[in-house]
């Protein structure tokens, strides 16, 4: 098992490439160098990062404040329904720009929490 200080980093690199549109419009449609796709970033957020579990038992050093938006993200996500075919569609919705923005929140939360005292 990883160290606690580990994951939160992972979640913190996960969250950073949500509310990154600009990596997500390369990644996912093939403009850029990176690959990905939308079904790569629920998976290593939710199978990854098993981002359940770090709201149901996160390391002591995170927030409530954090874990409440990651919790608010996770909503935010749910109705989401991904389609690698057409990534434009999700990228331009207005419930992504939601999740988007649900990402930036919760990744600077963890940010703060992750800074040493």
């Amino acid at each position: 098992m990883i160290g606690d200080q580990i994951w939160a980093k992972n979640v913190l690199i996960a969250l950073e490439y949500v509310y990154d549109e600009k990596y997500q419009r390369r990644s996912w449609t093939g403009i850029g160098p990176e690959v990905s796709s939308p079904s790569e970033m629920f998976n290593v957020l939710f199978n990854d990062c098993s981002i359940d579990k770090f709201i149901s038992h996160p390391p002591e050093f995170v927030t409530r404040e954090t874990i409440r938006r990651i919790q608010n993200l996770a909503c935010e996500m749910e109705p989401i329904e991904v389609d690698d075919a057409n990534p434009e569609l999700l990228l331009d919705s207005p419930l992504w720009s939601k999740v988007r923005e649900a990402a930036l929140s919760a990744a600077e939360s963890l940010r703060r929490d992750l800074r040493p005292n």
